[in-house]
């Protein structure tokens, strides 16, 4: 335990706040309060230490026939976890499912697959996400099939009590009448939420259409005329990021002339006058991202922006800043050691720095923005992942500190199993595996596949995966805390 003397006049307000170093977690007494001579403030430490399945039968989904995949999780900043997964019932019979974790950490999962979090009907869609607020609230948002058997987006929203879900198969956000996919879920602390997808308007031309929800109620998207402009030509990618401001930004690739080469559009959303700014028509591209494919975005609270993306052609991965001051983007930042690079991904701390991570000759590598400075591979040796056989999916998570937590699932020992990489931003040093028994899985014939990770406060964080134990897939976790 330990004290210290605030230095501030009687009868100031103070609110406190403990940092981790990433090794021990720290909680304060009267950590809000007034000054009045005779405080007494206390901060409590504790390790946090890893805790990982015990063996194959230790996995958190329900009891049943069911195999349960793809597993989404997210921590607000008091602890407060959720996973949302999907159960299969014989390959065609599909429903999600929610657990939660308290601040104290104590979890509910459901007990057994006839307690589904989403609506009665059998065909969702591996299209799910949720996302939490500092207020104790979360967003969950998945694709189903409507009763039309159109797939439709769905959203439900946790007020830190109890959850509001759609009414029936009709209630959702979408457009009737026609298939949705390619979901986008973000929201900030203060629960402000947007959601985009892209829905097929005739002839499998997709545009991308969007709903939020920054003043306690959704925006009603009513036909196809409500899509993002230009909308012209099918939409190929999207991305979306909402900073603790309540600024936002979409972006979207199309291609004229069949792949061959793409041009990309920004929409955003100034929070202090309360309204979009969106594409003209085709000529209002931005220049600088020509030809750039499977963008993610990431808007931090200063307004400066973030963007990596896919090169047409070679598919290395290039990085672009855009600097609110100035209103520039910058040219292209080759972060790849080569080419012929997949499974993109990023993970972002409000204060500006990043963890982004891909797929290039069969390994993982990523590169490390921080304070502004790009740290990358040295060469097609310096990656991150064992040498042994090939990675096939991968997932980041940065704290608002710049602590980060990388997790993959790669071809260990004979199996797929699942690796994670820690870095602690205090003592600037990344915690990988020794060698490819290092694996957090409990390996068997089958193999693990779909981690997720999530961060929150003080370095604590969750990761969840599918695996089966030999005849069905459950859903695994482990838990740094």
């Amino acid at each position: 335990m330990y004290s210290f003397v605030l230095n501030s006049p009687l009868g100031s307000d103070y609110a406190l706040e403990a940092i981790s170093n990433c090794t021990d977690k720290c909680t304060i007494d009267s950590a809000t309060g007034t000054l009045d001579g005779n405080n007494i403030i206390n901060i409590v430490c504790q390790p946090l230490a890893w805790e990982h399945p015990l063996n194959i039968n230790d996995y958190v989904s329900p009891v049943g026939t069911q195999n349960d995949y793809f597993p989404k999780l997210s921590m607000n900043s008091n602890g407060e976890t959720y996973m949302f997964f999907q159960g299969d019932h014989n390959g065609t019979i599909r429903y999600n499912y929610l657990a939660q974790r308290t601040s104290a950490g104590m979890w509910s999962f459901p007990t057994d697959s006839s307690q589904p979090f989403t609506l009665n009907s059998p065909n969702v869609s591996n299209e799910h996400s949720i996302v939490t607020s500092a207020n104790q609230s979360a967003h969950a948002a998945w694709i189903q099939e409507d009763s039309f058997d159109d797939q439709q987006v769905y959203f439900a929203h946790y007020d830190g009590t109890s959850w509001a879900k759609p009414n029936n198969l009709s209630d959702f956000l979408s457009i009737p009448g026609s298939d949705a996919t390619s979901l986008n879920l973000v929201s900030n602390s203060e629960g402000k939420t947007l959601l985009t997808w892209k829905q097929d308007i005739g002839g499998g031309n997709f545009q991308l259409f969007f709903a939020e929800n920054f003043s306690g109620a959704w925006t009603q998207i009513s036909n196809y005329s409500d899509a993002i402009p230009p909308a012209i030509v099918n939409v190929l990618s999207t991305t979306t990021d909402i900073n603790e401001f309540g600024d936002a930004v979409i972006l979207h690739t199309l291609s004229l002339d069949g792949g061959i080469s793409y041009k990309t559009f920004l929409s955003l959303y100034d929070a202090s006058t309360s309204s979009w700014l969106h594409p003209n028509d085709l000529n209002d591209e931005i220049t600088a991202l020509a030809n750039v494919t499977s963008p993610i975005i990431s808007l931090f609270d200063s307004g400066d922006i973030l963007l990596v993306g896919l090169r047409n052609g070679s598919q290395a991965v290039d990085a672009y800043t855009f600097s609110k001051a100035t209103n520039t983007w910058s040219s292209s930042n080759q972060i790849s050691v080569n080419g012929n690079c997949t499974n993109l991904g990023m993970a972002t701390s409000s204060s500006g720095d990043a963890i982004v991570h891909w797929k290039e000759a069969n390994q993982l590598f990523y590169a490390h923005y921080k304070n502004q400075v790009w740290n990358l591979p040295n060469d097609a040796n310096d990656f991150v992942s064992t040498a042994t056989g090939g990675v096939f999916s991968s997932d980041a998570a940065m704290d608002k500190y710049g602590n980060f937590t990388l997790v993959w699932s790669q071809l260990g020992n004979a199996n797929n199993d699942i690796y994670f990489a820690h870095y602690i931003k205090s003592s600037d040093t990344l915690h990988t595996p020794n060698d490819a028994s290092d694996t957090i899985s409990p390996a068997m014939s089958s193999g693990a596949l779909a981690p997720h990770v999530t961060m929150g406060p003080q370095c604590q964080t969750v990761i969840a995966w599918s695996e089966s134990d030999g005849s069905q897939n459950h859903i695994y976790m482990s838990e740094y805390k």
